[in-house]
């Protein structure tokens, strides 16, 4: 009933996506109900309007929530009280019908890193926090994405063939359900021999202290990492993974084969990630001749001829 508060649907709507979702959507749906909980004063469903829905945002928003986190977190609202609409448990119209998405500004300002920025963020990185670091010079050397990252195990390396799988477990599978091998360079493996000395808690390359696996937390170690040295806002791991795709290309890998480390289904959604530096576009665009021969000379050449 309208008499009920949010906190009485919560775990009804999470168990009715729980076959219908992926873990990380799943897990991502139960902190935002759990925020609006804690920061709304878990209201009543018949109390709750636009401005309940518009405030709570707000308040994120001060904190440091992004235009596009908060589309994302309207949305998640939305869903849940079409949810509780749909199943009839609520007689109301949708809160959050009323409140405006922001606009995101997808700007052409490239998100991978340049060699400057690459040390500033290592050398922080250095200081700070060594096990982030470790994570930081992996991915940026395989292309790992996060979810990737914290699901490796140990048996996913071969320190045979010197290669990286991207598996599937039991509570998560890659990205278009594409496993793949990723090959080690020596970089990535000495890092990856580093951390297995310095991590001997269960089978998960990357655990917390607790020996499980992270969640969002460690997207925003990461973005936070960013900031503080100074680097682009909004930056992590994906953009860890936009410079591997960058400099791939500017050292002549092919397409076909950045693809498939990269774990694409299409060139089309790799090319997203290709921001090929200025500096790289000024030396191939040296390497392009045209009108070397003075039309005199090739007049003359033409008549010798």
């Amino acid at each position: 009933t309208p008499k009920e508060r949010v906190s009485a649907y919560r775990d009804s709507y999470l168990n009715y996506y729980k076959t219908l979702n992926k873990v990380t959507t799943l897990d991502d749906k139960q902190r935002v109900l759990r925020f609006f909980i804690e920061q709304s004063g878990d209201p009543f469903i018949a109390k709750v309007n636009d401005k309940t829905i518009h405030g709570f945002l707000a308040f994120r928003k001060e904190k440091g929530l992004s235009s596009e986190r908060w589309n994302t977190e309207r949305q998640v609202l939305s869903n849940f009280f079409r949810y509780l609409i749909d199943e009839e448990k609520i007689p109301i119209e949708n809160p959050c019908k009323q409140v405006k998405k922001q606009k995101v500004v997808k700007g052409k300002i490239p998100k991978s890193l340049s060699e400057e920025q690459e040390a500033q963020l290592l050398d922080h990185l250095i200081e700070t926090d060594l096990e982030l670091y470790r994570m930081a010079v992996i991915a940026g050397n395989t292309a790992l994405r996060v979810r990737e990252m914290v699901n490796l195990t140990w048996p996913d390396i071969n320190w045979r063939s010197k290669e990286l799988y991207v598996t599937a477990k039991e509570d998560w599978c890659p990205k278009d359900y594409e496993e793949r091998a990723i090959p080690l360079n020596s970089v990535a493996e000495g890092l990856l021999r580093e951390q297995r000395k310095k991590n001997l808690v269960g089978s998960y390359v990357f655990p917390r202290k607790d020996g499980k696996k992270y969640g969002r937390g460690l997207d925003v170690r990461m973005e936070r990492a960013f900031k503080k040295a100074g680097l682009m806002p909004g930056g992590g791991f994906h953009a860890l993974r936009h410079t591997y795709a960058t400099r791939a290309i500017e050292s002549g890998m092919d397409i076909e084969t950045l693809r498939k480390i990269m774990g694409h289904s299409d060139t089309k959604t790799l090319m997203k990630y290709t921001h090929v530096s200025t500096e790289h576009v000024r030396r191939m665009s040296e390497r392009v001749r045209f009108g070397t021969v003075s039309p005199k000379s090739a007049h003359r050449k033409k008549g010798a001829a």
